[in-house]
């Protein structure tokens, strides 16, 4: 297949195919949740309900009503969904959330990850030498 590399501030940080991206960088499936009251409270009680079963999730937002997670892709994990969905369903009102949907994530959620990533590790521009 293709290979995909991906450059930030001139810097090669990675480079794969499609899925062997998603998987070295945790994209796997993106959980868009609309909640009734969005807060930052809200919002890590979610979070920490998702992780409670599949030990991470990546949360960005909330966004006016909508959280999304990031979940992983680990067969592990997988086995983690009915349950996860069969205890969402039953806890939503406690939880706060109003409805949800499930996608797998894209390439552009691998760009996105690592290119913030790297933000946060290339913290400071390099020195000028004298």
């Amino acid at each position: 297949g293709d290979r995909v590399g991906i450059m930030n501030r001139g810097q090669m940080v990675c480079c794969g195919t499609s899925q062997e991206l998603k998987d070295a960088h945790g994209c796997g499936y993106i959980l868009t949740l609309v909640l009734d009251k969005p807060s930052a409270a809200v919002a890590a009680r979610v979070t920490a309900f998702a992780k409670g079963f599949f030990g991470e999730a990546d949360p960005s937002g909330p966004y006016g009503k909508q959280l999304q997670l990031a979940l992983p892709v680990r067969e592990k994990a997988q086995r983690q969904f009915a349950n996860f969905f069969d205890a969402l369903d039953a806890q939503k009102s406690t939880l706060g959330v109003e409805e949800y949907a499930v996608g797998v994530a894209g390439l552009e959620e691998v760009f996105l990850r690592t290119g913030c990533r790297q933000d946060t590790i290339i913290s400071e521009p390099p020195a000028r030498a004298r």
